[in-house]
């Protein structure tokens, strides 16, 4: 037919390879746009009923048991408990570090067809082995603000920005130390952000694909179209949205940059700041050297890391860093076990 996208499925093969854990509860945000809203997949409170959810979210695994109990749980948490307790139970109910980067990279780069806007496009998975849910992403096609979401001028989107009825982003921007957390994530990403580091991955992107877009016969925008959204905007079009002006790649990083260098203070965030709060593991993939930093009041000792079947790796620690040149490739989970319960992240060794 054309040139076109291979995309993984989101399914028990999925996290074999990439969770190395198949036996949990694997929730799809319903794809229910155009619906007016009435069934968004928002994270709120409907109530008790199962049958009050099952038409926002969709069981992927399990479903002959169809449980939606662990669910119903988690959204209760996130609705009708105080602020303290959030921030007490939190930590031990998702995995944390992941699900704030995912959404400070959404608001990054102003994809709102996703949980920070329409509440589409996302997964949850309940960790059978870890005991938390984990965040997986879905279809970033309308980054660089392709979808407005009734939002103007999205290079100038606000790092904080919220959406009505989106209990887990109000709680991420009302609660102190987890829009602490959450700038944390923004802050490393943003770090990156800038045509100097972005511009060659365009180009050499552009270089990979343009032959194979200009053959293609039935693509929905012109051969200069293409050209000319590299770096500028456009309008008009056969895709989605119709005649809207699409943002250039390269001037949309431009601009959303210089914009976000005076909404978003990363100058106070420092590693420091980060140890005292979050349990962070890098990098990841891994190859020679862990990283971590780890909350108040824990150590290396605290940490646990275990291959794909369950086994205890040892670790030397010098600091804050362990030497992993002597183990294997593979997937391992390093888990962090505190009085107040555990955290684990998945880590990749090449």
């Amino acid at each position: 037919m054309g040139f076109y996208g291979v995309v993984e499925q989101v399914d028990k093969d999925y996290l074999d390879r990439w969770v190395d854990d198949t036996n949990g509860n694997l929730f799809k945000a319903g794809d229910n746009f155009g619906t007016g809203g009435t069934t968004a997949a928002d994270l709120a409170w409907y109530g008790t009923a199962q049958s009050c959810y099952e038409t926002r979210y969709e069981l992927k695994t399990n479903e002959s048991v169809n449980d939606w109990t662990d669910l119903i749980a988690l959204i209760d948490a996130i609705n009708n408990t105080s602020d303290a307790q959030v921030q007490a139970s939190l930590p031990s109910l998702m995995d944390l570090q992941p699900l704030l980067r995912s959404l400070a990279i959404d608001n990054l780069f102003a994809n709102l067809d996703s949980y920070i806007n329409s509440a589409r496009n996302w997964y949850l998975y309940h960790n059978d082995s870890t005991g938390l849910w984990q965040w997986i992403k879905w279809d970033a096609n309308e980054a660089f603000g392709r979808y407005s979401g009734g939002q103007q001028n999205l290079t100038s989107l606000s790092p904080y920005y919220l959406a009505n009825n989106r209990p887990l982003m109000s709680r991420i921007m009302n609660v102190p130390w987890l829009r602490q957390l959450y700038t944390v994530e923004y802050c490393a990403v943003y770090d990156a952000f800038d045509n100097a580091q972005l511009d060659p991955r365009i180009d050499a992107l552009a270089v990979l694909i343009q032959p194979h877009v200009f053959a293609d016969p039935n693509k929905q925008y012109t051969n200069t179209q293409f050209t000319t959204n590299l770096t500028s905007n456009i309008t008009g079009g056969g895709g989605p949205g119709g005649g809207q002006t699409i943002y250039g790649l390269k001037s949309f990083i431009n601009a959303r940059r210089q914009y976000l260098t005076g909404a978003l203070n990363c100058a106070t965030i420092g590693i420091e700041e980060q140890e005292e709060t979050v349990f962070r593991a890098w990098p990841n993939p891994m190859e020679q050297t862990m990283r971590v930093s780890l909350p108040a009041n824990t150590s290396a000792r605290d940490l646990t890391l275990c291959d794909a079947l369950g086994r205890p790796v040892p670790l030397q620690w010098s600091g804050s860093e362990a030497d992993i040149s002597g183990i294997a490739s593979g997937l391992y989970l390093l888990t962090l076990r505190t009085e107040a319960g555990q955290q684990s992240r998945t880590l990749l060794k090449q």
